[in-house]
């Protein structure tokens, strides 16, 4: 049986070459300082044609345990038994890397909600793009002219499970339906392949008006139509052992779902791993009723009942507050809970994934 080559290509000043591991980088920005802002590019190429993986870490700045995952994945044995390429990009935000900040020092704006969107929003006499927007338009270009499909790495909290988001399919017009179901049942393939718990993404509305839709990912599965998910890597700020080794071990049951790999995808055991028999979306509604010092109730991925108490508040002296009580708005699952005990009112303690009886594709809210 004979195989195909794959063909040569390059991003930045990174070559391909088949069988091998190849290093270079790619400019995005200019500096007002002189030089250009540039990222990491590094390519795995097997010595047969296949699908094209891209793999991103580091949007955010203090999210590192991306890094080494696609340091410790890309070695000279995986490039021998790999069909197709995989293309990383260790850090999309090395200026906040440098500073341990979730934000690049030139953006006061999430850099993961800057990414295209199919309705376009930028008038004709609007500004022109903000330095990581800039960036953006660079990388997308580079997304639309080689992929297949696309893992982004994060990381949550300090006491989070490692977890997979899947991202709504928005579809315009019942022309359009068709295709949107297709790509959804492929990234839920890609996703349930992955090996980590799966949670969804907030219901289309709340999806649009939380510009979830400009993520990475999603961006890339809503205008380019490509499966993209996002990977939560345990804490943020360092790196746990264990969430490298799920990563790792995720990345690998990708490449074999994908037919980049031999063999079929293997469970992960690095990590806990949920699945409460439904699906669920993330949810952000577990808030502190009262000022106070939080105490938690469940270990990350314990599960609840809607109307459970989640957590409760204390004063600084470990008194207990009066109607402090955190309860489940559902059914569900206990991702994580955020950095720190002392909160106000209203903020956020618990990252949820409750049931989700809507549909994972849908039409563009408003259509």
């Amino acid at each position: 049986m004979t195989t195909t080559p794959p063909a040569a290509f390059g991003v930045g000043s990174a070559t391909a070459r088949p069988g091998e591991i190849t290093y270079g980088d790619l400019p995005v920005l200019d500096l007002p300082s002189g030089g250009q802002e540039r990222l990491p590019v590094i390519i795995a190429q097997g010595r047969a044609d296949g699908p094209t993986l891209w793999l991103t870490a580091n949007i955010h700045g203090a999210e590192l345990t991306g890094l080494p995952v696609i340091h410790r994945l890309l070695t000279a044995d995986l490039a021998a038994q790999l069909r197709g390429t995989i293309i990383a990009l260790p850090s999309l935000n090395p200026a906040g890397l440098r500073t341990a900040d979730r934000l690049p020092y030139y953006s006061h704006t999430d850099p993961n909600r800057l990414w295209p969107t199919r309705h376009p929003e930028r008038a004709a006499d609007a500004p022109p793009p903000s330095p990581y927007e800039q960036i953006v338009e660079r990388v997308f270009a580079q997304f639309a002219r080689r992929a297949d499909f696309v893992i982004d790495l994060h990381n949550a909290a300090i006491r989070t499970l490692p977890f997979t988001i899947v991202d709504r399919v928005l579809y315009r017009g019942e022309g359009d339906r068709a295709r949107a179901v297709a790509l959804g049942e492929r990234l839920s393939g890609l996703a349930s392949a992955f090996g980590l718990s799966v949670v969804r993404e907030a219901v289309a509305e709340r999806y649009v008006t939380q510009v979830l839709h400009r993520s990475v990912t999603g961006s890339i599965v809503n205008v380019l139509g490509v499966p993209a998910i996002t990977v939560e890597l345990g804490m943020t700020g360092a790196v746990d052992p264990g969430a490298v080794e799920a990563g790792i071990a995720g990345v690998h049951n990708a490449l074999r779902w994908a037919g980049m790999l031999p063999g079929d995808p293997a469970p992960i055991t690095a990590c806990p791993i949920v699945d409460p028999g439904y699906a669920t979306k993330r949810d952000d509604t577990a808030r502190a009723r009262v000022a106070g010092i939080v105490t938690q109730e469940l270990q990350p991925g314990a599960p609840f009942s809607a109307g459970q108490t989640l957590a409760t508040s204390v004063d600084l002296w470990g008194r207990p507050l009066p109607d402090s009580a955190i309860v489940a708005p559902a059914d569900g699952w206990l991702i994580g809970w955020s950095n720190g005990l002392a909160k106000y009112a209203g903020q956020v303690v618990a990252a949820l994934a409750v049931r989700d009886d809507a549909p994972l594709v849908a039409a563009y809210p408003g259509e």
